[in-house]
């Protein structure tokens, strides 16, 4: 029903059940698309989502709150018909617990049983999206030896009790706990255009495919639909895996991550290979010499190093022998210049000042006066930090986000472009991110009147978003709309504008 391609369910070692590709898949092939059992707005987007169909508030779509609950809200009179059935079971409980209200996962619990009750009922149609037999069967992870889960467990499954009412009640308080667990191990963050979390759903179907850190496919949302894509070429047989958390962080950042969040170690094989300490991502949190513009790695300097620099041929060296980790100084592995520990933790320290007060104007929309204190830490950030290094990613995301604000539409062109080679560094082909930075820099471009390169970027955003898009997603439909428009300024510019246009690049 939602299987767009061929695909066999069945035990994956170690992982409980996953999803086989039963025949060959090329990059950009949509795999899975399916509506939420049962979905939540995240609280700080609840008063701009309208409940029953995801609209957004905007674009002549003026939300407004259910008179019972004051919690729901909806974009018309015909959306609040469509979800009364349904709502009206939240809506008494919602006003009888008021002034508290449950969390996101307490209240996915009671729509989730809601559902189920509806179902078995036959007030919704089980032909209609997935059964309650599809959710029963999903596991839920319950860590043995995590105290602070059970704990969390316990004190959710109170408040969930008394939440539901007696209709809705399940049948004992074990089978609540079991309920939660499975909840907060298989829900997604539907996210918006911009990949921000907006909410949580259900999706069993989808939940059946499991994580890898270096995923084949990937999930958009439209609305609360999700749609599961391949970003690479999937040969038959092959397992299919989407990322259930944010790939730019290091092995150890995304197993707590995944340990915190799904009670699960992860050890695939992206994880194997990244816990090398050669491997690609200790640039993420490296640094660089910038002793004399030297832009060389650093790495702990053994402890038998005496010289300062240049006595030996360090550049060349693939491995450190008898390495410190505790050392006291860093050698740049391109000069050979030693780097005192404390100075460069001081350096750190400094530049993180500066960027956490130039991130607080910014929340207070103080951008006149945020936007050089974020400039005076990213010119003192990139002295120090590798190049891929991803706070220097978070730093250059902030200016960018000021810049715009501020309407200084040439500067967030400027730390847009100098932001691609770490996104490109970071992330995999088609990957969602790549692609929306494409665009962004694309449509910087277009406004500052710079079409040539405009167009290269649209161009390469509109290769990227097709894949992970796809050409029927109203993103992808929206930049193709501009695509169209910037090809058609360029093929009608002057041939001379033309030429001075490309010699300039």
């Amino acid at each position: 029903r939602m299987w767009a391609v061929p695909v066999e369910v069945r035990e994956a070692a170690g992982r409980g059940r996953g999803a086989f590709a039963a025949c060959d898949i090329a990059a950009a092939t949509l795999v899975l698309r399916c509506r939420p059992y049962a979905c939540v707005p995240r609280e700080a987007h609840r008063a701009r989502r309208c409940a029953a169909c995801w609209r957004e508030e905007g674009g002549g779509a003026a939300m407004k709150r259910c008179g019972g609950c004051h919690w729901a809200h909806f974009c018309s009179a015909a959306c609040a018909r469509a979800a009364w059935p349904w709502h009206r079971h939240e809506c008494a409980r919602l006003a009888a617990l008021a002034p508290r209200r449950p969390s996101e996962t307490i209240m996915l619990c009671f729509r989730l049983l809601c559902r189920r009750a509806m179902q078995e009922k036959r007030e919704q149609a089980e032909s209609v999206g997935e059964s309650w037999a599809e959710v029963a069967n999903l596991q839920a992870n319950m860590n043995p030896n995590s105290e602070e889960r059970a704990q969390r467990y316990v004190a959710m499954s109170v408040m969930a009790y008394e939440f539901l009412g007696e209709e809705l009640r399940v049948s004992s308080s074990k089978e609540l706990v079991h309920l939660l667990s499975m909840l907060e191990t298989n829900t997604f963050n539907i996210s918006n255009d911009d990949c921000q979390p907006i909410g949580l759903g259900l999706y069993p179907t989808a939940a059946l495919i499991n994580h890898s850190c270096a995923p084949n496919c990937v999930t958009v949302f439209e609305g609360n639909e999700v749609y599961v894509r391949a970003i690479r070429d999937i040969t038959a047989g092959t397992e299919l895996t989407v990322s259930y958390i944010e790939l730019g962080m290091t092995v150890t950042q995304r197993r707590a991550e995944l340990q915190s969040g799904f009670a699960f170690s992860c050890n695939c094989e992206q994880c194997v290979a990244d816990s090398n300490p050669n491997s690609r991502t200790r640039f993420f949190t490296g640094n660089r010499c910038g002793i004399n513009g030297c832009s060389g790695f650093l790495v702990p300097a053994p402890k038998s190093e005496k010289t300062e620099s240049g006595e030996k041929d360090v550049s060349e060296k693939e491995k450190e022998d008898g390495v410190d980790v505790a050392a006291e100084k860093l050698r740049c592995r391109k000069c050979g210049a030693l780097v005192a520990v404390a100075d460069l933790s001081s350096r750190v320290e400094r530049a993180a000042s500066v960027k956490q007060r130039g991130v607080e104007l910014s929340r207070t929309r103080n951008v006149t006066d945020a936007l050089p204190v974020l400039e005076e830490a990213y010119e003192e950030q990139r002295v120090y930090l590798h190049k891929y290094n991803l706070e220097l990613l978070d730093t250059l995301n902030a200016l960018i986000s000021c810049c715009i604000d501020a309407q200084a539409f040439d500067k967030a062109a400027k730390y847009c472009s100098a932001s691609i080679p770490i996104f490109e560094y970071v992330y995999p082909a088609n990957w969602p991110l790549r692609g929306l930075q494409y665009y962004m820099l694309g449509k910087l471009e277009w406004h500052l009147g710079n079409t040539p390169e405009a167009l290269q970027w649209l161009r390469r955003a509109d290769v990227s978003l097709a894949a992970s898009h796809g050409m029927s997603h109203a993103l992808y439909r929206g930049l193709y709309e501009l695509l169209r428009e910037v090809e058609t300024e360029f093929g009608s510019m002057p041939r001379n504008v033309l030429r001075a246009a490309l010699v300039h690049k």
